[in-house]
């Protein structure tokens, strides 16, 4: 059985005040590695912070397998969409936007209205396309 070995190299603080840590490991199996990397990986992924969309709601539809009467996109892909939407701002808990749309257009993020401690980085990100038919 082999002694798994961790070894703090180096630790330094920046003008900024983020903290930048080394470290090495030793005596791992084959695959321990990868486990170990995914582990550390989720942890720090986990504490980024960022604001995105999260819950979606179409007036008249039941369930993300839909489609909508004169949009070219289905649910699913107007979610899919919807993810790619990039958001900033100052905020400590959840927000509401809207997006009304009544006549033939293409839809781009920056339909969407949101309060003003929100912004669309990407306000040109294509949607969804609504037509007559």
């Amino acid at each position: 059985m082999t002694n798994l070995c961790i070894k703090f190299l180096k630790s330094e603080k920046t003008e900024s005040g983020a903290s930048h840590g080394q470290f090495s490991m030793s005596a791992l199996k084959p695959g321990q590695g990868v486990t170990i990397g995914n582990v550390l990986r989720r942890v720090l992924l986990s504490e980024i912070k960022g604001i995105s969309i999260t819950a979606v709601r179409f007036a008249g539809i039941s369930h993300e397998f839909s489609t909508m009467e004169g949009v070219r996109e289905d649910i699913l892909e107007i979610l899919l969409n919807l993810k790619g939407v990039v958001l900033k701002g100052e905020i400590s808990e959840p927000q509401f936007g809207r997006l009304k749309i009544q006549e033939p257009t293409v839809i781009t993020a920056d339909l969407i209205q949101l309060p003003a401690n929100l912004e669309i980085v990407n306000s040109n990100h294509y949607i969804a396309t609504l037509s007559t038919s």
